[in-house]
């Protein structure tokens, strides 16, 4: 019921995107492409247990990128909720380090 309500109120206020607009959603989308691309290339060339560390920054950066363009200004529960993921991260990257995990590689 709701998506037929809503998709009426679409219907009613569509307006086109602008060039600019269509423009910017390209290039995000091209962006998001590349990014993409590098994080296949880095698990190509390195064991997981190595790369993954870096993927908790998507943490980080959601937060520095809401402040900086959307003026959200995290509250205390936010900044704890980052510390314990990217923590947790680092210390299972740390834990797997020190006791010798090892990921079988196929050779082919």
């Amino acid at each position: 019921e709701s998506q037929v309500r809503s998709g009426t109120a679409c219907l009613c206020m569509f307006e086109p995107m602008s060039a600019r607009q269509v423009l910017f959603l390209l290039l995000a989308g091209l962006c998001a492409c590349v990014g993409q691309f590098g994080i296949t290339q880095a698990y190509i060339y390195a064991p997981a247990k190595e790369i993954s560390v870096y993927d908790y920054t998507q943490v980080i950066f959601a937060a520095l990128l809401g402040f900086a363009f959307f003026e959200q200004v995290p509250d205390i529960l936010s900044v704890l909720g980052y510390v314990l993921i990217c923590a947790s991260g680092v210390g299972m990257f740390f834990y797997n380090k020190r006791h010798g995990v090892q990921t079988e590689k196929k050779e082919g």
